[in-house]
């Protein structure tokens, strides 16, 4: 059932915060251009409104699978500031999450219900074994996880055989300029045929290149509203921006099915989530064929190694779990 859920599903994160409910029916109608099969949701997001949003939204979402998560809570820490904290891992918390996002979407089953972080602390023995009697009860479909680590992902993995309970997908943070992931944390999936499930796969609107050297930051922008994103608007990203820019126009691309492409076609990935701050982003998914995407592929990679950029490509994002 897990394949229900190839090629494309959409973020809810801002579901409630730069989405209300009339902007978010007209981004499923937008979305419809890309098949989309799914919708990735939490009880954290849009402000604990993005799962009711979608359960108001009948017509638009009742053919479409839902996937949310438990683990993660937020505490506010001054003025509109808010910081991430793991959630206890005891049953009780678990079922009380699923319970309430079964209510918030008026669903009786989860099709994916995903771990959304773990800390090393976890007695992962007794974590699956309450896992697998929710399960059971009729409560989810597929199980999943995301930000882990190659060494917690081995460690549940390995808990899951014993107790003969699957692990059906990962989300990864992966995109073309932040490939850290792609090598032991994907070539976990692979090996234990786990689906892949790409997230921040346009680098949280970096990849559409909207900064611009010596220009102030566009108050629209994601940047302007997030201290992480706009330090890595740096020296290193706007000679990555001129490469891919030049990339573009030698193979007469768009950039943006230059990125989907790469995840999808050279790495293997199963899904990929789309994530929009507004609805005029939407636009058809082209998938580049194999010969223009080897071409611009080895050209792109061809520079950016020649100016000493795909090193620090590979190594990010500097921590699988960026809160």
């Amino acid at each position: 059932m897990i394949n229900n859920f190839k090629k494309f599903g959409i973020g809810a994160l801002h579901f409630g915060i730069y989405y209300n409910k009339e902007d978010v029916k007209k981004l499923f109608s937008k979305s419809k251009i890309n098949n989309i099969k799914w919708i990735d949701t939490s009880p954290l997001y849009g402000e604990g409104n993005s799962e009711k949003i979608i359960s108001e939204l009948k017509n638009e979402t009742k053919d479409l699978y839902i996937a949310t998560k438990f683990g993660l809570s937020r505490k506010l820490i001054g003025k509109n500031k808010y910081k991430l904290f793991l959630e206890k891992f005891n049953s009780n918390k678990i079922e009380n999450s699923i319970n309430k996002s079964l209510k918030n979407l008026n669903r009786e089953k989860i099709d994916l219900f995903q771990l959304h972080g773990i800390d090393n602390t976890i007695d992962y023995h007794n974590l699956i074994f309450k896992l697998k009697k929710i399960k059971e009860k009729g409560k989810f479909e597929n199980f999943g996880v995301c930000n882990f680590n190659p060494s917690q992902l081995k460690k549940i993995i390995k808990v899951s055989k014993e107790l003969n309970f699957k692990i059906d997908s990962c989300q990864l943070h992966l995109n073309f300029i932040e490939q850290r992931s792609k090598f032991k944390l994907l070539e976990i999936c692979k090996n234990e045929k786990i689906f892949t499930i790409a997230n921040r796969s346009l680098a949280r609107g970096l990849l559409y290149f909207p900064y611009n050297k010596n220009e102030e930051i566009p108050s629209y922008s994601r940047a302007f509203r997030s201290k992480k994103v706009k330090s890595l608007i740096n020296s290193d990203y706007f000679k990555i921006k001129k490469i891919m820019e030049n990339m573009t126009k030698k193979f007469n691309i768009n950039l943006i099915d230059f990125a989907y492409t790469w995840l999808i076609k050279t790495q293997d990935i199963n899904s990929v989530l789309l994530g929009y701050s507004n609805t005029s982003q939407v636009k058809k998914i082209k998938i580049l064929n194999k010969n223009v995407m080897r071409e611009s592929l080895n050209y792109c990679n061809y520079n950016l190694k020649k100016h000493k950029l795909l090193d620090g490509i590979f190594m990010k994002p500097k921590k699988y779990f960026e809160r």
